[in-house]
């Protein structure tokens, strides 16, 4: 896409026939037609493989007999040259086969010695190049008009134009080319339709988008919507009870710690409070709160510090054993996945070391193979 420049191949696919001995198979009739004409579509073959290797081997071969059958004139294109050429002999083990076997295998040794010169198959499309040069020029000659100013169309635009645009604009939003184009010449009346046009679109799309929400996407918004809004309301809660501290500490009244002594205080804001943690209750020592894990007196300056009033709010928070408790267990399982993970790598690094080394081993057995034969 973008360009002129088009790739071509193809692939052929040849299932050949063996040589047939009439004298072994005793063939009359049709068979030993069909036999004929096997055999001389091989020696055809194989003339033609006999010169490509001579031409490789560096003789003078200058003609290479590709038309003396159909087949071979078909494989033009798949012996020799530009090409990729793979051949698989089968042969019979059979004793009485040898003659036969050590020819094919004569066949596929000059076959591997053929010598092919392989390039991508790249030109230039003229039809692509046509289309592109006639786009160019209506862009072109468009662009010339509307810079003239030359307006050559009605000044009021009919029923059947607007109509005819409100299809192409249908069909260019419709349409899911990347080079789709959208031309309805110099005349600025008809862009500005088109513009309009796509406005009505994209407000109709709009407002289906948004009528069409329901069923069991919006009953799960609906859920985490009054979700977040318990948790706003809780954190207003919690706001409140911290300002009054901090009202009554610049009072100069004495505050005790923990929850209990907050709700003791705290009257309205309080009582809210103690409706979200009367499922939860803390046992303290004694019922005046947990005085170990924060001051008696409220310091304004650890207010101001957003870390110290963080950790403050952390000591006494009700949850805060269990979140603590989490997180080691978190940090245990982090640490055996990691050791688990090493664990994989070096299995894998093994692993590899291992195909590698049979790898190594199969290339030099095949060596030692073709240097035994």
């Amino acid at each position: 896409i973008g360009t002129d420049v088009i790739r071509k191949s193809k692939i052929h696919l040849v299932d050949l026939a063996g040589s047939e001995r009439v004298y072994k198979t005793q063939a009359a009739g049709t068979l030993l037609k069909e036999s004929k004409y096997i055999n001389s579509s091989l020696h055809f073959l194989e003339m033609v493989i006999v010169a490509l290797q001579e031409r490789s081997n560096g003789q003078a071969r200058s003609h290479v007999p590709y038309r003396n059958s159909m087949m071979t004139s078909v494989l033009r294109d798949s012996l020799g040259g530009n090409c990729k050429t793979s051949m698989i002999a089968t042969m019979n083990p059979d004793r009485n086969h040898t003659d036969e076997s050590m020819s094919t295998c004569r066949f596929a040794q000059r076959v591997a010695m053929v010598s092919n010169a392989v390039k991508v198959n790249e030109e230039v499309d003229p039809q692509l190049v046509i289309r592109r040069l006639k786009k160019e020029v209506v862009d072109l000659r468009e662009e010339i008009a509307l810079l003239k100013g030359a307006d050559d169309e009605e000044t009021e635009i009919s029923d059947e134009t607007q109509k005819h645009i409100r299809e192409l604009v249908a069909s260019y939003v419709s349409d899911k080319a990347p080079d789709a184009a959208l031309s309805v010449g110099p005349h600025m009346g008809k862009i500005r339709l088109c513009f309009q046009f796509l406005k009505e679109l994209a407000q109709s799309g709009a407002q289906a988008s948004g009528g069409g929400k329901g069923g069991a996407g919006s009953e799960e918004q609906d859920d985490k919507i009054k979700k977040l809004q318990a948790q706003v309301k809780q954190r207003d809660n919690e706001i409140v009870i911290l300002v009054n501290m901090i009202n009554e500490a610049k009072k100069g009244g004495a505050i005790m710690s923990g929850p209990g002594a907050l709700l003791d205080q705290r009257g309205v804001s309080a009582g809210a409070l103690e409706g979200q943690s009367a499922s939860n209750p803390r046992k303290d020592n004694g019922g005046g709160g947990n005085a170990a894990a924060a001051p008696a007196l409220v310091d304004p300056a650890i207010l101001k510090d957003r870390a110290k009033a963080f950790e403050m709010f952390r000591q006494g928070y009700q949850k805060n054993d269990v979140i603590d408790s989490n997180k080691a267990v978190l940090k245990s399982k982090y640490d055996e996945a990691k050791s688990v993970g090493e664990k994989v790598n070096e299995s894998r690094g093994e692993i590899a070391k291992l195909k590698g080394q049979i790898e190594q081993l199969r290339v030099e057995r095949a060596m030692r193979g073709e240097e035994g034969e």
